[in-house]
């Protein structure tokens, strides 16, 4: 169905699947912004660190979580190079140190902090004009997006990529405890009680396995013309 907004393209999928980086093509090629939802749980979990709190101390949580407040700003060369700023402050950086992965996972699985960060997420897709990335975009956050993609991929190749990332981090790990983060995640995000992971019922499934982000985008842009979807805008 046509909107007089701009549309709105999910991509969901396991980490490791690719989205992110598929997920800035199809922004630069559009200049649409690219929103990952895991930033707003990465948020939360950094103030969570930032405030000494017990991940376990719920209340507390969800007292840190509610005090954000969040802005995203695209970079002046690329709408998919987006600055994440709390209260004014650039947090980009900060949100991918392998402290507030090692809590993020724990965090999102809350379903009252999954329930409270809905709204401000919503917030931002509604504009349109947006790739909206994550876990549960096409099933829970926004089900109405004109297209929707599962991206996934081989437990070793999303491991060698997680692997390959840490190391461009600057951080020694080695492939066994990429692969052991990867399958402890994939649990949480597969099997927990509110949003799991999984693709919407009307999503387009696509293996990146062996493919690039140039060649998944390039078919994201046929289903995006076939589909006549940037004419509903």
């Amino acid at each position: 169905m046509c909107s007089m907004t701009a549309p709105v393209i999910s991509i969901d999928g396991p980490v490791g699947s690719g989205k992110t980086t598929v997920g800035r093509v199809v922004a630069d090629r559009h200049g649409f912004l690219c929103l990952d939802s895991g930033l707003f749980y990465r948020a939360a979990a950094l103030g969570v660190l930032e405030n000494q709190v017990n991940p376990e101390d719920v209340p507390r949580v969800l007292e840190v979580s509610k005090s954000l407040n969040l802005e995203f700003v695209p970079s002046s060369t690329s709408s998919s190079d987006v600055g994440v700023f709390n209260h004014g402050k650039d947090v980009t950086s900060t949100l991918q140190t392998s402290e507030v992965e090692a809590i993020v996972s724990d965090i999102s699985k809350l379903r009252r902090l999954r329930l409270q960060l809905l709204e401000v997420q919503r917030s931002f897709i509604s504009r349109g004009g947006v790739v909206a990335i994550g876990r549960d975009i096409g099933t829970v956050v926004w089900p109405d997006a004109q297209l929707k993609i599962y991206l996934d991929a081989s437990l070793e190749a999303r491991t060698e990529r997680k692997w390959r990332q840490r190391q461009d981090a600057g951080e020694a790990i080695g492939v066994a405890e990429a692969r052991r983060i990867l399958e402890s995640r994939d649990r949480t995000d597969s099997t927990r009680a509110y949003a799991p992971l999984m693709p919407a019922a009307d999503a387009v499934l696509i293996d990146s396995s062996d493919l690039s982000p140039d060649l998944i985008a390039d078919e994201i842009d046929r289903l995006i013309q076939d589909r006549n979807i940037l004419d509903c805008c």
